[in-house]
């Protein structure tokens, strides 16, 4: 079994992030959206976030010299409340991973 690596995500790897997405919003319940939002909306959202200063990490299974397949994904962001509860800045977290790597438990 390989074990995963975990890198800074690029723009090359939002196709593979939007996917893993779209099935979870599709077939999971962890997430507020009804339909999976597009690759250009999922592209705006993470240059949001990196270009704030978040952390935005892929795991991948490295395959010869390339960058290995994508199987999961990660990332930070500030945490919207009607209300705040306290006037501290909070942040909230993100891990998504393949329905192929969760069925065979090859990440995480």
């Amino acid at each position: 079994m390989m074990t995963p690596k975990v890198r800074s995500a690029k723009p090359g790897d939002l196709q593979a992030i939007t996917s893993i997405y779209a099935h979870a919003v599709v077939h999971g319940t962890a997430s507020y959206e009804y339909d999976p939002p597009s690759l250009a909306e999922m592209t705006a959202r993470y240059n949001a976030l990196v270009q704030a200063g978040f952390p935005y990490l892929v795991a991948v299974h490295e395959e010869g010299d390339g960058d290995g397949r994508l199987i999961g994904y990660a990332y930070a962001a500030p945490f919207a409340r009607a209300r705040p509860i306290a006037s501290r800045p909070r942040t909230r977290s993100t891990l998504r991973r393949t329905h192929r790597a969760r069925a065979s438990d090859a990440c995480c």
